[in-house]
């Protein structure tokens, strides 16, 4: 009877070891799980900043991609604004001898000419269409050299070349549709630089140009869209000044340096044509014309003077 209740006392403590294993077990597999969880978390977390990063450098790299490919298709010579649309950025205007690229069509500025149709043919049927306007507007670009002049002509910014793409204007121009381009000039303090609006220059002037080339641009700002510039930056106008018949806002100093090279220029002009006058007068006297060759070619104030110098004054009268 003894060994049959020892087996079963130690069946029952075996049992008993069991059940308490179990029961540890139970309690302990929610704080392995939860230890688990962190590990797994401590792991993405150490993981995440790894792929940040790459992340950013792979952005930074296709970044540098682009600029690396906008920088070899955008011309070298000019200050082209960047353009988001990049169809617009497809169509580059070059120059015809040469091919420097001057500027992309994304930098024109829409040409509306108001009023009756111009251009088209004498006896056309009515309602014809008129032939297309040639001549483009763009703003002033870094290339274009001696703005502050009056007018000129506007080369070729390639050294090699040279060549000539048009002329431009203070006074303004016509387009090639008939059109007068005003010149506008407009300064604020919430513009990055001084843009200028010059006349439009006609296209395709001297030499052979073909088809597909962009010979002659036009730097000008069509008297339309005068009002609507000036009413965005009325409340940083400086000065308002007259040119011609139209009232502009222009800075201080860029005014007083065109002023005074113009005064200089007319100086120059005016003893120009004082030296051609004089030099012209003595040829003439030198012939020794009569007084009806005097009258007749438009010099009869010499002889009021030859008058004036042999007629004796009321002094000498009275002393006599």
């Amino acid at each position: 009877m003894e060994p049959r209740g020892g087996c079963q006392q130690q069946q029952q403590q075996q049992h008993l070891l069991q059940q308490h294993d179990q029961s540890q077990q139970q309690e302990d597999q929610p704080q392995q799980q939860q230890h688990r969880a962190q590990l797994t978390e401590q792991q993405h977390e150490q993981q995440h900043p790894k792929r940040e990063e790459q992340q950013q450098q792979q952005q930074q790299q296709q970044q540098q991609q682009q600029q690396q490919h906008q920088h070899q298709e955008k011309p070298t010579h000019s200050d082209c604004p960047s353009s988001t649309d990049p169809s617009a950025r497809d169509i580059v205007y070059c120059c015809r001898c040469c091919r420097h690229k001057l500027f992309y069509e994304a930098q024109l500025q829409p040409h509306e000419p108001k009023g009756a149709p111009v251009g088209v043919p004498v006896g056309a049927p009515r309602g014809a269409p008129s032939r297309k306007c040639t001549s483009v507007f763009v703003e002033p670009l870094g290339w274009m050299k001696g703005l502050e002049e009056q007018q000129g002509k506007i080369l070729c910014p390639n050294p090699a070349c040279g060549g000539k793409l048009g002329n431009w204007s203070w006074v303004g121009l016509k387009c090639s549709c008939g059109h007068w381009a005003r010149m506008l000039v407009t300064v604020g303090e919430q513009l990055e630089r001084v843009r200028e609006a010059l006349g439009a220059f006609r296209r395709g002037e001297a030499g052979r140009a073909p088809p597909h080339s962009s010979s002659s641009r036009s730097s000008s700002s069509s008297s339309s869209s005068s009002s609507s510039r000036m009413a965005d930056i009325s409340g940083f106008m400086e000065e308002w000044c007259l040119f011609g018949e139209a009232f502009v806002a222009v800075d201080a100093e860029q005014l007083c340096c065109f002023l005074w090279r113009h005064r200089e220029r007319l100086q120059r002009r005016r003893q120009r044509l004082l030296s051609e006058r004089r030099s012209s007068l003595h040829a003439f006297l030198s012939l020794s014309p009569s007084a009806e060759e005097l009258q007749r070619g438009g010099w009869g104030f010499l002889l009021q003077e030859r008058d004036s110098e042999d007629r004796p004054s009321d002094s000498d009268e009275s002393d006599a």
